[in-house]
């Protein structure tokens, strides 16, 4: 008579675990998308320029990576579906220098999935007043 109890248990503990692991999966990247690679670039304070224009379809942000010759952030703007701006401020401060002096990030994962629009933008203050350019890649995809 115990097996039925057991074998009950062992379906809610399947169903359980079907249930929960799609919430999950939903931010794998399964690998589908047309790969692309976007940059964008700024020389002078108070300034911004889209590094992806807004686009139609569905696709995936993967990352980022910004060289800072002007020892200046940025912010990037990242709007997801038309919707607000999800920010991200990056900092040459935390970034390796390279044989130049110049500043380098390296690529930050985000794997930000998107069903119809992305678009990146990159800011950069008015202060402090530093002329230089800070130069950022997107790797990108459309479905």
């Amino acid at each position: 008579m115990h097996r039925p109890k057991m074998l009950t248990a062992s379906i809610v503990v399947l169903l359980l675990a079907l249930f929960l692991a799609p919430s999950s999966a939903r931010a794998v990247d399964d690998g589908q998308t047309r790969p692309k690679l976007s940059t964008g670039s700024l020389s002078s304070p108070n300034t911004s320029t889209d590094i992806i224009a807004t686009t139609n379809g569905s696709g995936n942000l993967k990352g980022i990576q910004c060289l800072f010759v002007a020892q200046v952030g940025v912010t990037v703007n990242i709007y997801v579906n038309g919707g607000t701006a999800q920010t991200l401020y990056l900092e040459p401060y935390y970034a390796e220098e390279d044989h130049a002096a110049n500043k380098l990030t390296g690529w930050i994962p985000l794997n930000v999935r998107f069903s119809s629009s992305i678009r990146v933008q990159m800011q950069r203050a008015m202060s402090p007043v530093i002329y230089g350019d800070t130069s950022c890649q997107v790797s990108w995809g459309l479905d």
